[in-house]
């Protein structure tokens, strides 16, 4: 088994609301395509092979790629250990498996989520946009902590002064009552 390292599947993993447990990833249409040709003829699938499918960095913006249903694969963070485990063939087999599974599957997702071929530049607008939006959400989460925080300290510093926490919303700014107190104690 070569220790190259095989990178992981060129898409973002999804779920649906039903709790069905979809993993939907995009892959290369064309190397699928070759991929299921070599196996049907029993031919050799290659390292290479599995690369090309599972690697859209360097994809033409016209290249179409397809959704498959990879929920029976594996942790696919983990190419490299699927590829140790199922060896190249196995691992080549499961992605063509994973997309006849996604169309046996179609009538059973909501019309609204059922995903469809697109070109690589589409795929990639979609998935720096879900990037974006979790990067977005990453922040925000950090902001309300330490907005949370800051609050606890004020109605702690509050109540030391002897005022309550309901006294501190409409009284002067925390870094100003900071000052404050430490004037009042000089």
């Amino acid at each position: 088994m070569s220790t190259e390292e095989v990178p992981p599947p060129a898409a973002p993993l999804e779920s649906d609301s039903d709790g069905e447990g979809w993993s939907i990833v995009y892959l290369r249409k064309k190397v699928l395509s070759s991929i299921r040709e070599k196996l049907s003829k029993k031919e050799a699938v290659s390292l290479q092979d599995v690369k090309d499918l599972t690697d859209a960095s360097d994809v033409a913006k016209e290249e179409m790629m397809v959704p498959v249903d990879c929920s029976g694969i594996g942790d696919l963070s983990k190419t490299d250990a699927l590829v140790e485990k199922l060896g190249l063939e196995g691992l080549a087999k499961a992605f063509v498996e994973a997309e006849d599974l996604f169309h046996a599957n179609v009538s059973k997702m909501p019309a609204d989520f059922v995903p469809k071929e697109m070109t690589a530049e589409k795929w990639q607008e979609l998935a720096n946009e879900e990037a974006s939006e979790e990067e977005e959400g990453e922040e925000e989460e950090a902001t309300d902590s330490d907005e949370e925080v800051d609050d606890d300290k004020d109605e702690a510093g509050a109540v030391e002064q002897g005022k309550s926490a309901e006294d501190t919303t409409t009284s002067e700014p925390a870094a100003k009552k900071a000052k404050t107190s430490q004037d009042s104690a000089e």
